[in-house]
């Protein structure tokens, strides 16, 4: 992501930790099969990352306000990280990742409300 400012949101887990995981880093939302959104990041000029866990080698698939952002599989670390080229007005934005079958079916999903400043 270029030289401007960056801007971090770091999604933590919830008072009380993350129920069944011991010592779990920090989760900011956790859907089924294992599937987190941890973090969101942009910069100045609206370029943005997302990064979570998942299963080694499971399809994420991202979306912004219903539009297909991209795909990413999760690495051997059990971690998914993604740039989209696509950069992001100011606002207010639907944001949903889904984990995914080899077919393209959702196997758990993830949504929230974020705001680009």
């Amino acid at each position: 992501m270029g030289k401007d400012v960056l801007r971090v949101q770091v999604l933590h887990e919830p008072p009380g930790g993350v129920e069944g995981e011991k010592d779990a880093p920090h989760v900011g939302l956790k859907g089924a099969r294992g599937l987190t959104l941890d973090s969101i990041e942009y910069d100045d000029t609206g370029r943005f990352a997302l990064g979570g866990r998942v299963a080694p080698g499971r399809p994420v698939m991202v979306y912004l306000d219903n539009s297909f952002v991209g795909s990413v599989r999760g690495g051997n670390d059990g971690k998914w990280r993604m740039v989209p080229d696509k950069a992001v007005e100011p606002g207010l934005h639907n944001l949903r990742v889904d984990l995914v079958d080899e077919d393209g079916a959702v196997l758990a999903r993830l949504a929230r409300k974020s705001t680009r400043l």
